[in-house]
């Protein structure tokens, strides 16, 4: 489902999902996206907003780390593996 509005408030996202949202969001980090019981950070938001800060202390480590994580994510998720699979990786790495 694709909606555009002119708007970017939870209003938005109460319109499209209904009166209740119980499903797990995927977000840029937006304010608004707070109302998913479960968030999940788009993984082209985070790496971007990671490499930002390499010149920070500590920050060309976490780019690393960060960097590692998602291709290895890539890499097992381009293996096709079944959905059993995916939500035991996903219970191990939290």
């Amino acid at each position: 489902m694709v909606v555009i509005r002119p708007s970017m408030d939870q209003d938005v996202l109460w319109e499209t999902f209904g009166g209740e949202i119980n499903c797990t969001g995927v977000a840029d980090g937006w304010r608004a996206y707070s109302i998913f019981p479960v968030l999940q950070r788009c993984w082209g938001h985070l790496i971007r907003e990671v490499d930002a800060f390499r010149e920070k202390p500590d920050g060309k480590e976490l780019s690393k780390i960060i960097h590692v994580k998602f291709k290895a994510l890539k890499e097992f998720l381009g293996k096709d593996p079944p959905t059993s699979m995916q939500e035991q990786k996903q219970k191990k790495e939290v």
